[in-house]
């Protein structure tokens, strides 16, 4: 999932999670789910990696998943708060709750959104893991184990629409802002182009992520602008039929990355066989 992305689902999330309260979380072996309550309706919130987006809401009676000990402590909190960091690939829910003492304590729920390597983790109110979702860790110089203090992933990027707005022209480089990626920054660096003033063009931009469109092409990718006149525009409810949409399209995509996977296999395959002749080559000559 790309951070620009994000900020529209936080965006959209602001409306639809703010002030709820989790019932409880439950877990299997790859989700994380809040069983929500507004005071009119119950909700499972399944927040995944992947913009795999389908049933991100469900409404009504559903089965639970496994519980987890750990995550009885967000029962009964209220979600406080919805922030990302920057532009980043990080979503953090703050959860307040009273203790029996009375004393108000803050967990934190970070959803690291970063593909492959996506994690879910619960923080303590004095920064330090109580629950990770799996092992994936994206910067591979931190510790995630429980019980070790939280730390976020690394930025590799410098600038973000928050901070750019100083930049000279010759030094503005979309590229490299976080959250963006080549598509994005291609589709920025032409409105750039055509309204030429720094400022304006990261209003321009803000306003555009603020809106709460999103856009979609053949494939089913979601992106936060429309980045040319062959997406179609749909909402945040229209996800669902989106990525439920099996046509041949669907099909010939996975055809093709099956067929991209084995090949790379097959040439892996190649490379240590001859690896293997000549190591064998070799144990031939030292024992002759």
């Amino acid at each position: 999932m790309d951070g620009l992305t994000l900020r529209k689902l936080k965006y959209v999330f602001d409306e639809k999670i703010l002030y709820t309260v989790i019932n409880s979380a439950t877990v299997s072996e790859d989700t994380f789910i809040l069983h929500l309550f507004d005071n009119k309706n119950s909700n499972r919130f399944d927040f995944k990696a992947g913009l795999n987006l389908k049933g991100i809401f469900r409404t009504g009676r559903f089965d639970k998943l496994g519980k987890a000990s750990a995550l009885e402590i967000l029962n009964g909190a209220s979600i406080t708060n919805i922030e990302q960091r920057s532009y980043d690939r990080i979503l953090i829910f703050y959860a307040a709750k009273r203790r029996p003492s009375g004393k108000k304590v803050i967990y934190r729920i970070v959803y690291e959104l970063a593909g492959k390597n996506s994690n879910i983790f619960v923080i303590s109110d004095s920064d330090h893991i109580i629950f990770k979702l799996n092992n994936n860790n994206i910067d591979p110089e931190r510790e995630i184990e429980t019980g070790d203090v939280y730390r976020f992933f690394k930025l590799n990027k410098r600038y973000d629409l928050d901070s750019a707005y100083k930049l000279a022209p010759k030094d503005l480089n979309f590229n490299n802002f976080i959250g963006f990626y080549p598509k994005t920054a291609e589709y920025a660096e032409r409105v750039f182009n055509h309204f030429k003033e720094v400022p304006f063009v990261i209003e321009y931009l803000k306003e555009e992520l603020a809106d709460k469109r999103f856009y979609t092409d053949d494939k089913g990718k979601i992106y936060p602008f429309k980045i040319n006149n062959n997406l179609k525009e749909i909402t945040f409810e229209e996800f669902g039929s989106v990525s439920e949409r099996k046509d041949e399209n669907d099909y010939n995509l996975v055809r093709n990355r099956l067929i991209k996977y084995y090949k790379k296999r097959v040439k892996k395959d190649k490379k240590l066989v001859e690896k293997l002749k000549e190591d064998l080559a070799d144990a031939k000559k030292f024992h002759q």
